[in-house]
């Protein structure tokens, strides 16, 4: 079947032609605009993903947007996005010659590609989807710019084809570790895994009473509210993203919800489901975390996960399940869970290597573990995608309060969910490590100096001293393990944030800010390990 097309081109407005360098276009300069978006006509709930991406973007890392307009009709830089159904202006473009190549991205790849039509000149974002199109924009706007204080500007000339190498990359999201966290926060981390180009949250729902007739221990959290839970569900599908509902299986809180009643356990999850209609999946956690189950039990349980899938696919044949399993499944119980169905459900391997165990002879839809920290030799790996994972379908990464953010400052998994702990995603080391994680999943030979060096576009302006991206990838590095980190070392780090403190896009100053907050943290934590001395 032919994908539908959609196309983002960037083309500037009105400016001379002294604006553009011979290997640079002017996007923002002395206040003004310099470039104008022309959106594509697209259907909800992602209707507003290009605008979402890009003036989103650049209003919280510049405090300016580009202005939208209908038409390409003035010299200089436009935003164009659409294709020839939906945007003329495309059609006008693609009418004149302007040759695209779609071919070979998938669902989710993009193209990046400069051109120019006499006094006009575009960058062109090709895409097979909306979802497409969203990477298109984050990959121009975190890696293709250079931006300042005074104005941005685009590289020229670009021709940049990517497409991620596993289709499925997904979330584990634990939000009973930090149970009384504020929507506001929870929002700020969805829209996180949205710029980690993450496709599916499994979003830990059992234990909140959004449901009060099965009721729930965090009562008085934002989260206890189907309508603030609603609105992360309608979040994700505006970013192109899914929202499983999350739990366990007559474990954990499930357990506590299902009350020893098999039929109650299944309706909790259909109740859910009729509470939060946009939610397109279902992430489950049976027994199985590091020793085996009995039969009787495991066979009860498979029978009711059955009977929870087939009544939901009678209505939604698309709703996708993932559940945790691993080596400590027996054979018998992992064959059973596989009969079920062989396409509609991931096994997320979490407990082993599901390469070294061989899980892909099982199940065809196999996801790796990609944890924050080692929590132990088979609670797989702080690792990135490696290329010997490619015939993995995915992973599944962490946003585990409970795992901590690599750093002591913001709390082990001792800390607990008694009050709010609202932690940044942006945290150090936290970010990076994530970052790693959403860099190799599109592109498993990528170096550390390449990866270096596109951090550096990400994180700071473009008049920074060269040096900024070693000193902040050095900190992280220090932020694990505070009382190994090098003196001198913290101390060229402490003085660099110190020289650059307040400099620059609030985006510079933010990344200075979490800096500076790790240096901080590092001290915290080494005098206090010296007082317990």
């Amino acid at each position: 079947m032919r994908m539908p097309i959609f196309v983002l081109a960037i083309v500037a407005a009105s400016v001379p032609a002294s604006a553009f360098g011979a290997d640079q276009a002017v996007m923002w300069q002395d206040h003004k605009p310099q470039a104008r978006l022309i959106q594509p006509r697209l259907n909800d709930p992602v209707k507003d993903i290009v605008d979402i991406t890009v003036n989103g973007t650049l209003a919280e890392w510049c405090g300016w947007t580009l202005p939208k307009v209908a038409q390409a009709d003035q010299p200089g830089l436009y935003i164009v996005v659409g294709d020839e159904h939906n945007n003329p202006v495309v059609a006008g473009l693609v009418e004149s010659g302007l040759k695209l190549d779609r071919g070979d991205l998938g669902p989710e790849g993009f193209q990046i590609l400069t051109h120019e039509a006499g006094d006009r000149r575009f960058v062109v974002i090709t895409a097979n989807s909306p979802v497409g199109l969203k990477h298109g924009c984050q990959e121009l706007l975190f890696f293709r710019l250079g931006i300042t204080a005074n104005g941005a500007v685009v590289d020229w000339p670009l021709n940049v084809k990517m497409k991620p190498a596993f289709a499925y990359r997904g979330t584990y999201m634990l939000p009973c570790w930090s149970a009384y966290d504020s929507l506001e926060n929870w929002k700020r981390v969805l829209k996180f895994h949205s710029e980690l180009t993450l496709n599916r949250n499994w979003f830990w729902l059992a234990g909140f009473p959004v449901l009060e007739q099965y009721g729930g221990e965090y009562k008085k959290s934002d989260l206890a509210n189907g309508w603030n839970v609603n609105a992360l569900v309608e979040l994700c599908r505006a970013e192109g993203m899914k929202f499983y509902i999350g739990g366990g299986w007559f474990t954990w809180h499930h357990d506590q919800i299902a009350n020893k009643s098999i039929d109650r356990g299944i309706q909790w999850y259909l109740d859910m489901l009729d509470s939060l209609p946009g939610t397109e999946g279902i992430y489950v956690e049976p027994a199985g975390e590091g020793r085996e189950v009995d039969e009787k039990t495991w066979r009860e349980r498979t029978d009711a996960l059955k009977r929870l899938a087939q009544t939901i696919w009678k209505k939604r044949p698309e709703f996708e399940f993932a559940i945790a399993i691993g080596k400590f499944n027996s054979p018998g119980y992992r064959q059973a869970v596989h009969e079920i169905d062989a396409k509609r459900i991931y096994w997320w391997w979490c407990w082993g290597d599901p390469l070294m165990q061989n899980a892909q002879a099982e199940h065809p839809l196999i996801l790796r573990w990609h944890t924050t920290i080692q929590m132990s030799d088979y609670h797989r790996s702080t690792s990135p995608p490696e290329p010997r994972e490619t015939s993995l379908t995915g992973f599944a990464t962490s946003y585990d309060p409970g795992q901590g953010y690599g750093n002591p400052w913001n709390g082990w998994a001792a800390l607990g969910h008694d009050k709010p702990r609202n932690v940044d995603p942006r945290t150090m080391p936290f970010f990076s490590h994530q970052y790693w994680f959403r860099e190799r999943c599109w592109d498993l030979k990528m170096t550390d100096e390449a990866f270096a060096a596109r951090m550096a576009r990400r994180l700071f302006d473009a008049d920074m001293p060269p040096d900024s991206i070693g000193h902040y990838l050095s900190l992280a590095k220090m932020c694990p393990k505070p009382t190994e980190a090098d003196e001198k070392e913290l101390g060229r780090v402490a003085g660099f944030v110190d020289q650059n403190a307040g400099r620059g896009t609030p985006r510079n100053k933010d990344t200075l800010h979490r800096m500076r907050e790790a240096v901080d943290g590092i001290h915290a934590a080494r005098a206090k390990a010296s007082k317990a001395k």
